[in-house]
Parts: C-alpha cells; sequence; structure tokens
C-alpha cells in the first residue's frame, strides 16, 4: 500500500463488502466511532494495533511482504473468498461423484 488513503480505500472496500457500518467496526473494535470513521476515511494515520483492529474486523489481515512479491499480487476485495463446504456438502458432493 502506497499510503494511508490507499489503506483507508481498501478497509471502506472490504467493509461493504462484509456489510458493516462504522458502528459495527466500532463495536468489534472497542474503537470509537469517531476514531473508526477517521480511520476509514484515511483523515488519521492510525496507530498499528488501530490498523491492525479494524482490519481485522472487516476481514482483512495486516501482512508485510517483501516490494517484489507485493507488486506481483493482484487481489480483488469485491471478490469474497469460496466458503468452505460444510461436512454434510461435502458427503452429498461425494455421494453425486459416485465416492
Amino acid at each position: 500500500m502506497k499510503d494511508v488513503l490507499t489503506v483507508a480505500r481498501t478497509l471502506q472496500e472490504s467493509m461493504k463488502v462484509a456489510r458493516l457500518t462504522y458502528k459495527d467496526v466500532a463495536d468489534r473494535t472497542g474503537l470509537s466511532y469517531l476514531a473508526v470513521r477517521n480511520v476509514m476515511q484515511g483523515k488519521s494515520a492510525a496507530r498499528l494495533s488501530t490498523l491492525i483492529a479494524v482490519a481485522n474486523a472487516v476481514g482483512l489481515e495486516v501482512v508485510l511482504l517483501p516490494k517484489l512479491v507485493a507488486q506481483s499480487l493482484t487481489i480483488d476485495p469485491t471478490q469474497s473468498a469460496p466458503r468452505p463446504l460444510s461436512l454434510v456438502e461435502q458427503l452429498v458432493a461425494k455421494d453425486r461423484a459416485g465416492q
């Protein structure tokens, strides 16, 4: 991430995908509504602990990567990862496949 606004946009996009509000994120993190809003709008450079808490609340993980690795990654935050199948769904899938 290149700057505070880029981080803020990524957090906002993930918050929308998760259908969360600032209040929801504040409740999940123990931060004030105002603190969450300021971080999400890029109005303040958050402390690392705040960034980690907000990212976790919206389904993101803060990870440090070498620049060469980071440049090769492309992630669309509007696309959610596939949900793991439940045990029942796994059994039905095996049955359908004839296993």
